[in-house]
């Protein structure tokens, strides 16, 4: 391993400047998609699952068609006076606590 002495670390620490965009773009952290972060042992736990939750679990679940929507409580936006809808809506709902609204908002 070489030392911090070493013409490699000097080089490598005389480069980038702190706050230069060099510096910058390398504090900004990598998307990197992971498909999954379990050992081999439990992948192959939960894939000897699959037919038993198909069969259990996923029958007891509704159609993604038949779920609602937030959309589902809106106005149309196609139809006349949807401006004054959302309006109407708007005024309705001004007085609803940030409490309300932030539970709502977390469950979507």
């Amino acid at each position: 391993m070489a030392s911090l002495g070493s013409p490699k670390f000097f080089m490598a620490s005389t480069t980038f400047r702190s706050g230069s965009k060099e510096v910058e773009s390398l504090k900004k952290p990598l998307h990197v998609q992971v498909t999954h972060s379990l050992p081999p042992q439990k992948v192959e736990i939960f894939k000897s699952m699959e037919d038993w939750v198909e069969k259990n679990i996923l029958t007891l679940l509704k159609p993604v068609e038949k779920c609602w929507q937030p959309q589902d409580f809106l106005p149309d936006p196609a139809s006349d006076g949807f401006d004054e809808q959302v309006e109407e809506l708007r005024e309705r709902a001004k007085e609803i606590p940030d409490d309300y609204t932030l539970s709502f908002w977390s469950v979507i």
